[in-house]
């Protein structure tokens, strides 16, 4: 098909400053980026390996959580949900 075909993009080089960008943003007082996930050495693409590495834990971690929360809306539906089945009495301050 025609949107098989590769296009420019495909070819083109991967962004070379995106380390020197990370490290500088790491610095920074309104940083997104942390100090704690730069590598201990900084060398030729390990700031890219830890990134590579923290995204890899962090979709680990909610697929566990996904799978934590599914596990607890079964144990839910076979108690009644968050609360527990009462059967109605009639109170005494309605005679």
């Amino acid at each position: 098909m025609h949107y098989e075909v590769p296009n420019l993009t495909s070819v083109l080089y991967e962004y070379t400053n995106k380390e020197q960008d990370l490290v500088k943003h790491a610095f920074r007082v309104g940083n997104y980026h942390s100090l704690r996930d730069l590598p201990d050495e900084i060398q030729p693409f390990a700031v890219t390996h830890n990134l590579k590495i923290k995204i890899q834990d962090s979709n680990l971690n909610s697929q566990i959580t996904s799978q934590n929360s599914k596990i607890y809306r079964e144990i839910l539906k076979g108690n009644g949900g968050v609360f527990q089945k009462f059967g109605w009495m009639p109170d005494q301050y309605s005679l």
